[in-house]
């Protein structure tokens, strides 16, 4: 295989991923600013780094074009993840 085939190759499989991923993708904003996060399963609970949703007393989603209430936050501190929910 050429370096040129190769990375043509690692091109299409690294657009592949981004491809499959993309959707779970979000943005995460609380007052003190924005941060992003990853919907992790169907009720709606989202993963992102503490410091994104740390302290923050309201944070908000927008999904498809609407601002979702996201509700409640959870930061791990020990992990350094946080993790806020869509769901009531």
């Amino acid at each position: 295989m050429t370096a040129r085939a190769a990375y043509a190759s690692l091109r299409g499989a690294f657009t592949a991923a981004i491809r499959d991923v993309l959707p779970s993708v979000v943005e995460i904003r609380t007052r003190s600013g924005l941060g992003s996060g990853v919907v992790f399963d169907s009720s709606g609970d989202i993963v992102t780094n503490a410091h994104v949703v740390g302290q923050a007393s309201a944070i908000a989603v927008p999904i498809a074009r609407h601002l979702v209430d996201a509700g409640r936050a959870t930061a791990t501190r020990g992990a350094g993840l946080g993790v806020t929910t869509t769901s009531p």
